[in-house]
């Protein structure tokens, strides 16, 4: 499943100063972990670097309380690849850990 199809595209000629990402998905919507993984970690990450090149200094991402690229819970482990976030070095990071309940 290809959830980033055209992407570069559609933002290109895009500027902006902050940019904003929630996006997230099920196992089940996502047809599996690849799937998944192709919307909370490969997505996010484009949707940084297409941010980052329309100029954003910002990025604000919701993420989830307890994500951890080390935890043994598929859903916190494939959540967000927070420390690749932080080597693009935007002037601000900001990542949200809301709680699910």
């Amino acid at each position: 499943m290809r959830f980033d199809a055209g992407l570069e595209k559609q933002l290109a000629g895009l500027r902006c100063n902050d940019a904003f990402c929630c996006l997230g998905t099920t196992l089940r919507e996502a047809g599996g972990q690849e799937g998944f993984r192709a919307v909370d970690q490969d997505l996010v990450l484009k949707i940084a670097r297409v941010a980052q090149a329309a100029g954003a200094e910002r990025l604000v991402v919701i993420s989830s309380v307890g994500a951890s690229e080390t935890s043994k819970n598929f859903y916190l482990r494939s959540r967000r690849d927070e420390r690749a976030l932080e080597r693009m070095q935007f002037a601000a990071l900001d990542i949200m850990q809301p709680s699910c309940c």
